[in-house]
């Protein structure tokens, strides 16, 4: 793989690495002659059932006597195999026999030491409730046959201390067969590192060559297209030399082309956009996007027929109006604010779904294009959904249409608190004298905010005769709502200001305290 570097380091560790597994493959150099002792029916001679080759594989681990032979000794065959009598006297002499035969050797090292049978089935019985659920869950017989085969393996392919060590290995692995298992979870964990680096590297280098594809074809078309536009070329050259345009992913590189030309080029170039649009017959494509499963290609087909097919778009936009995705329901209303400039807003009519703060925002944004006329908002103020209601209100204030003005006192019988608060700021800023007489009655059952609006609102709207009114809310209410209408009786009229330097002889302790807050610039 690209991401692997031979460095000199890691040509160091591989040289040694190859060593250990050369050193581990190719026999010894020294002669050594090993013989077994083996019984046909087992050591014990009487079960050859389903502990023989263990208790077979046991002996044989301890009865293997490896002879040096001197450099004047004729070496014996390497693995010589002589059958053992059922009876061990018969073994020794037997060994004896090979003793003298190999000349020199003491009995120490060539006579196998003969196990007792009950020392045997102790073991055996040992190491079965050990293992007893490894037995279970894998089988005594193939558990047995698996470890005889590894031993096997062992004899017949490494020499000298790496098959003494090799062995010893395989008879700690079955004595303790937790090591299998944490044995296999650790190649596990290293072969699942392996595979999530390889999907790993696999998926950069493929987003890196998409990423690249998809940069080269856009400045290749980008280029042409651009002149095509500026008459540089005439449309048959301009087509020919389209490559390979009719792969889906370069016909989307040019509709994302010409959707920027579209945002981006102004005086005159929309009907040779749309015109390129439609001769290509890339409407298609993007009708196919609006029928996907998947949300942000319904978005992308939308917004792509909205700026380039308006036509195809007014005939989708009506099953999209009230999508039960917020992005493509936002999607939809937008473009339907686009395409019906003389009344863009006749769909909160008919809204059945909410009309999201991200969608009022861009539609605020879209009033501003000066091909798109400002609606009278009272006439939808009446709508069901409180977010529409919240959008008029805003609407209201911001373009002061001062028309209609009962439904913004309509608008007070509110549930909601929002809504309530907005009517409250309404009749401030548009100065509305005759809502004095209901905001004040309304006082006693809002909530603290919404009291807060009010008293404001009188600062603006107020007379003479709501000093009486200010001062009680400025003796008896909380701090903030204090604040508040000692500013207003500050400010409404020299009468009430007046009225509150009065206060003093009243022996108020936090007038002059109020007053130094309410005349500081920073606040």
């Amino acid at each position: 793989m690209r991401w692997i570097k031979f460095t000199n380091p890691n040509l160091i560790v591989f040289y040694l690495f190859a060593a250990g597994v050369f050193s581990l493959v190719i026999p010894a150099k020294q002669v050594s002659a090993t013989i077994y002792v083996e019984s046909k029916e087992g050591i014990t001679g009487s079960d050859p059932g389903k502990n023989s080759s263990l208790l077979a594989d046991n002996t044989r681990s301890k009865t293997n006597n490896t002879v040096s032979l001197n450099k004047q000794t004729t070496p014996v065959g390497i693995g010589t195999t002589y059958e053992a009598q059922s009876d061990p006297d018969s073994v020794v002499s037997n060994l004896n026999e090979k003793r003298s035969e190999l000349g020199g050797v003491s009995e120490e090292e060539i006579q196998a030491p003969v196990n007792d049978k009950q020392y045997d089935q102790d073991k055996v019985r040992d190491y079965k409730k050990r293992n007893y659920l490894f037995y279970k869950i894998f089988g005594e017989e193939r558990l047995l046959d698996l470890k005889n085969e590894m031993l096997n393996y062992g004899r017949n392919h490494f020499a000298g201390l790496t098959r003494f060590f090799y062995s010893s290995l395989i008879d700690q692995l079955f004595s303790y067969p937790v090591i299998i298992v944490f044995t296999f979870l650790i190649f596990f964990f290293i072969a699942h590192i392996l595979f999530v680096l390889m999907v790993l590297n696999y998926s950069s280098q493929l987003k890196n060559n998409n990423e690249r594809y998809i940069r080269i074809y856009r400045d290749y078309y980008e280029r042409i297209t651009l002149s095509y536009l500026f008459d540089e070329m005439d449309w048959n050259t301009y087509v020919s030399r389209l490559k390979k345009f009719k792969k889906h992913k370069n016909r989307k590189i040019l509709i994302s082309i010409l959707l920027n030309l579209h945002d981006n080029l102004k005086g005159g170039f929309d009907a040779p956009i749309s015109q390129i649009y439609a001769k290509l017959q890339l409407e298609k494509d993007s009708y196919k996007s609006i029928h996907s499963f998947l949300y942000h290609h319904k978005v992308s087909g939308l917004h792509e027929l909205t700026n380039l097919y308006p036509s195809g778009a007014i005939e989708v936009l009506p099953a999209l109006m009230n999508h039960s995705n917020e992005s493509v329901r936002s999607e939809a209303q937008k473009a339907y604010i686009l395409l019906h400039p003389e009344k863009p807003f006749d769909f909160l009519r008919t809204l059945d779904k909410s009309f999201s703060r991200w969608t009022q925002l861009s539609a605020f944004n879209l009033l501003r294009l000066p091909h798109l006329n400002v609606p009278s908002f009272s006439r939808y103020i009446r709508s069901k959904h409180h977010d529409v209601r919240i959008f008029c209100m805003q609407m209201i204030v911001y373009f002061q249409q001062l028309e209609n003005i009962s439904l913004i006192f309509y608008v007070l019988e509110s549930r909601h608190e929002l809504i309530r608060f907005l009517a409250y700021e309404a009749i401030n800023d548009l100065r509305l004298f005759e809502g004095r007489s209901v905001i004040k009655n309304e006082f006693r059952y809002e909530t603290e905010r919404n009291k807060k609006e009010i008293v404001k609102a009188l600062c603006n709207i107020g007379t003479d005769e709501d000093i009486d009114f200010l001062e009680i809310i400025f003796k008896s209410e909380s701090i903030a709502l204090q604040i508040e209408a000692c500013r207003t009786l500050y400010y409404m009229s020299p009468e009430s200001r007046n009225r509150l330097l009065a206060m003093r002889k009243e022996a108020k302790p936090d007038l002059d305290l109020f007053v130094a807050h309410i005349t500081d610039s920073r606040n």
